[in-house]
């Protein structure tokens, strides 16, 4: 991913481990909580790194935060 990725995510409102643990961006070394709140701000980001990369992961990754929005779920990031 591309650091403007890295810096946009510093602005995307999460959790980090559980919900009493506010967050802004995705916890590279442990779980981040995505809230609906931060679905479509996460989607906007993805998209526009995949318009960069053409990535068949990144595809898939979008699939999965559009079924998020339409199942109004969250989202879990397990790190890397």
């Amino acid at each position: 991913m591309s650091k403007d990725f890295g810096e946009k995510t510093n602005h995307l409102e999460t959790f980090a481990h559980n919900t009493n643990r506010p967050y802004k961006s995705l916890d590279y070394f442990g779980i981040t909580l995505i809230p609906p709140s931060s679905r479509k701000q996460f989607l906007n980001m993805v998209s526009e790194a995949n318009d960069e990369y053409k990535s068949e992961e990144l595809e898939e990754l979008m699939k999965k935060i559009v079924e998020a929005i339409k199942e109004d779920k969250w989202m879990i990031h397990f790190g890397v």
